[in-house]
């Protein structure tokens, strides 16, 4: 037996299994990202579902779910395919996995309780804004908590089943997420940037308008 053959099954299911696994660690947030964007720039979901924006995020939101929960099956049954070792006494890091297991649920869970279902899947690239930024638990103590907690799950398996390779598909999860953040954020400040800018361009244009108003109506009593 190789050093490789002692972390990874070489046999071509078990190898096959590992890759799509891989791939939907990448695939699901560069779907999430590209989708959304284009909905921002082209409308085309929201046409697609009759102008109704909020109809078109949940539909959305309906497939993110559905590939995240593809993801988690895969990512199991890759685990299964391959070596589990024995380096610590299983119910220790069946007890310790699972702690981490259910913290990072509860992030992932508070997230989305803060957020509401529109806001956790991208409501803001439909032109559904938050009227302000949430600030409540877990946002009062990590910037992004469904990543981070997502994360944490997939370390939690790796230390409960004792798996390399589980341990290999969390770091690489973490550094994908840690990219898609780097894009998302940006975008999602731009969105509400010019937000912002077009609320003060109204404002601007109503002063205005009242402004020409009063004039008006103090030029028309001087003729008068």
């Amino acid at each position: 037996m190789t050093v490789l053959e002692a972390y990874v099954n070489v046999d071509a299911a078990s190898v096959w299994l590992l890759c799509a696994a891989v791939a939907h660690l990448f695939f699901n947030p560069l779907f999430w990202n590209v989708t959304a964007r284009l909905e921002y720039r082209t409308r085309f979901l929201t046409r697609l579902c009759g102008g109704h924006n909020r109809v078109a995020c949940l539909a959305l939101a309906a497939v993110i779910f559905s590939f995240g929960l593809t993801r988690e099956y895969v990512f199991l049954k890759a685990v299964d395919a391959h070596p589990q070792l024995q380096l610590i006494d299983p119910a220790v890091a069946y007890a310790v996995g699972s702690v981490l297991y259910v913290i990072g649920a509860v992030l992932v869970l508070g997230a989305t309780w803060a957020l509401g279902i529109v806001g956790t899947y991208l409501g803001d690239y439909f032109g559904i804004l938050m009227k302000e930024r949430v600030t409540s638990f877990p946002f009062n103590l990590l910037s992004s908590p469904m990543y981070t907690g997502s994360t944490i799950t997939f370390f939690a398996t790796a230390i409960m089943k004792q798996s390399p390779v589980a341990l290999v598909m969390a770091v690489v999860m973490f550094l994908v997420y840690q990219v898609a953040l780097q894009f998302e954020d940006a975008f999602t400040a731009q969105i509400y940037a010019k937000s912002a800018k077009g609320k003060r361009s109204a404002i601007k244009g109503k002063g205005k308008k009242a402004a020409s108003k009063a004039y008006k109506a103090k030029a028309k009593g001087k003729r008068n």
